[in-house]
C-alpha cells in the first residue's frame, strides 16, 4: 500500500520485488507527488488498523519510465526505492519477476491472474474499501479489449483482463499500481510452495465494473531490462 503522509490516506497500490524495491504504476507518483510524502505499508489487510504483521517504510525515490505518456497512459511503470531494506516475513515477501516463459506461456486469453487492492468496490462510491480485496480475473485477447475501447489505444505494451459482466471481478479507483500476478509455470520450491509472478500493473480502464468494458494492466516483461538496469 502506498500511503499520503500529508493527506493521511492511501493512494496507490504497489507490489514489493526486492528488500528495497517496489513497482507501481507510474501515473501514481507522476506530476507533483513528492518522494518524501509517500510512505510503504507492507503486510497490511485492514486498511485503518495498525497490525502485527504490518511494516512500514519511508519511500526514497521513485524512477518513472522514460516513454511513460500520461495521455495515453503507454509505459505506465515505475520503481520505488525504500529508505530502509525491508525485513522479509510469512507476510512479507517479494514477488518473482516475469522470464520469457513466464510470460508468453501465461499471457494469454483465458488464463487467469489475481488481482488486489483497496480501491473503490463502485465506481460511484466516495469511500475506498477498508479491507484487501482481490478477484480472479482471465486474460483478454487484445482485439477484442480494443474493440471494447475505441476511444482510447491499448498499445503493445498493454493488456486486458476481466469479464464481459464486470461485476464479476475488477480493479477500480484506488487500485492503480497494484499486481496482476499468476502462479509461476516453473516447478514448486522444495517445501512444495508455489511460486508467483508478477505479469501485470494495475493501469487503467474505462470507468469500472462496466459490461462489456475490461480493466487493463501494463505489461511487465516489456520493461524488464529496464527494471533490472535501475535496480542495479
Amino acid at each position: 500500500m502506498l500511503w499520503n503522509k500529508a493527506k493521511k490516506k492511501h493512494f496507490c497500490g504497489a507490489t514489493l520485488i526486492t528488500n528495497r524495491w517496489l513497482i507501481t504504476a507510474a501515473h501514481c507518483v507522476y506530476g507533483t507527488m513528492m518522494p518524501s510524502l509517500i510512505k510503504v505499508r507492507l503486510g497490511k489487510h485492514i486498511r485503518q488498523k495498525i497490525e502485527k504483521t504490518e511494516q512500514s517504510y519511508d519511500a526514497e525515490m521513485y524512477k518513472i519510465h522514460p516513454h511513460y505518456s500520461p495521455d495515453s497512459y503507454d509505459s505506465d511503470i515505475a520503481l520505488i526505492r525504500l529508505a530502509q531494506p525491508v525485513t522479509f516475513t510469512d507476510y512479507v515477501k517479494p514477488i518473482c519477476l516475469p522470464s520469457a516463459a513466464s510470460d508468453y506461456a501465461q499471457l494469454q486469453a483465458n488464463v487467469s491472474g489475481t488481482i488486489s487492492g483497496w480501491g473503490k468496490r463502485k465506481l460511484w462510491r466516495d469511500r475506498v474499501a477498508n479491507r484487501l480485496h482481490e478477484a480472479t480475473v482471465p486474460i483478454v485477447d487484445i482485439q477484442t479489449c480494443r474493440k471494447a475501447h475505441p476511444d482510447y489505444i491499448v498499445t503493445a505494451n498493454m493488456f486486458c483482463a476481466g469479464f464481459e459482466n464486470s461485476s464479476r471481478g475488477d480493479a477500480c479507483q484506488g487500485d492503480s499500481g497494484g499486481p496482476f500476478s499468476v502462479d509461476n509455470p516453473l516447478p514448486a520450491t522444495p517445501k512444495g510452495q508455489h511460486r508467483h509472478v508478477l505479469l501485470g500493473v494495475i493501469s487503467w480502464g474505462d470507468g469500472c465494473g462496466k459490461f462489456g468494458k475490461y480493466g487493463v494492466y501494463t505489461r511487465l516483461f516489456n520493461f524488464i531490462d529496464w527494471i533490472l538496469n535501475e535496480i542495479d
